[in-house]
């Protein structure tokens, strides 16, 4: 546990007991890289005491928290536990906390605001305001250019070590902006430089919650992403039947997912494109609509990198698992975990 997850889980745990009379403590801090950050233990009187996974999250956005909650799902899969869910965080908004109440994730934060709830205990405070800080800037290598850089390093996980140049060449981002981005991803913690100078990305884990909130709050919006309604609906169950020749089309989300897995029947279609649109619409013989069936959205990678995917005209596993985790969608929750297990777990849970 980093000395900053550390200072949000006592600051919690110190307001939590001084509103409620309660007590929680520490059991076990988790190893690096686990799906959890430690288990907590509720002692009230003499029953005994309830155990609680706990994340602990220095911020939480609406990305964050579905985020954390796959986590937890992962996390009672892989540890076939039912023992209940704490989120832990500096401040949870009244609107994050609805969220989480409606799943039965229980919280605290520093600022008073819980939900807890066991055969003999219920707390609920909501609405207790944040604390006034400082501004706080995101990180470059958590802004769009940064995931875009982040991307790249996960699919080729050689090009960390290639030159400035060879990097710019790979990701069309230019060197002085890799210089931020590099040196951004030392100061966090994310990446080390060995005494053979070689460069190493370390937390994984972490970094990877970093790159699923960073996709969905400041790459995707860049990406010109819309919905479509399909006008032939038959095309959810046909649609393996378009043969995308052009080499800047490619299956995202549930499409690849099915394609990777062969456990996923998609409702809903993802494709990224580098082409015209409107050819594409054809194609699908697709009308703009919000609530649509089909989104598409700009690609966000270069011609050089798509030499590293493992299938044509599919997005790689790890793009497929962001859409899926971050699809809200209980259907694809376990996709997105065969996917992590199968592809993703080595690489993010080993440093």
């Amino acid at each position: 546990m980093l000395d900053r997850e550390k200072n949000i889980l006592d600051k919690a745990l110190q307001v939590f007991h001084q509103n409620t009379g309660l007590t929680l403590l520490l059991e076990s801090e988790a190893p690096a890289n686990h799906l959890i950050d430690c288990t907590l233990k509720l002692v009230y009187r003499d029953e005994q005491a309830t155990l609680l996974a706990t994340a602990i999250k220095q911020n939480v956005s609406k990305a964050t928290a579905i985020y954390v909650m796959n986590q937890f799902e992962l996390f009672r899969y892989k540890s076939n536990t039912t023992i209940p869910n704490l989120l832990i965080s500096n401040y949870i908004s009244e609107n994050i906390a609805k969220e989480l109440i409606a799943n039965n994730i229980f919280f605290i934060d520093c600022v008073g605001n819980s939900y807890l709830k066991t055969e003999s205990v219920f707390v609920m405070i909501l609405g207790q305001k944040r604390i006034m800080e400082k501004s706080y800037s995101k990180p470059k290598a958590f802004q769009s250019t940064g995931i875009k850089l982040l991307f790249a390093l996960f699919i080729y996980k050689d090009l960390l070590n290639l030159s400035y140049r060879e990097i710019a060449q790979f990701t069309g981002i230019a060197t002085g902006s890799l210089s931020e981005i590099l040196n951004s991803l030392k100061e966090n913690n994310f990446l080390l430089t060995l005494a053979n100078g070689k460069r190493v990305l370390v937390n994984r884990k972490k970094l990877l919650e970093k790159f699923v909130i960073g996709y969905q709050e400041y790459l995707k919006p860049k990406l010109q992403s819309k919905k479509y309604k399909l006008l032939n609906n038959n095309l959810l169950s046909t649609w393996q039947e378009l043969h995308l020749e052009n080499t800047a089309v490619f299956w995202g989300g549930e499409p690849a997912a099915a394609l990777q897995t062969n456990y996923l029947q998609p409702e809903q279609l993802s494709i990224y494109t580098a082409i015209d649109r409107k050819e594409l619409l054809q194609l699908f013989r697709a009308v703009p609509d919000e609530k649509g069936n089909l989104e598409i959205q700009n690609v966000f990678w270069t011609k050089a990198l798509q030499e590293f995917f493992p299938q044509k005209n599919c997005v790689p596993h790890l793009l497929s698992y962001v859409e899926l985790v971050l699809s809200e969608d209980s259907r694809n929750l376990e996709t997105a975990n065969i996917i992590y297990e199968k592809y993703l777990s080595d690489f993010f849970e080993s440093n």
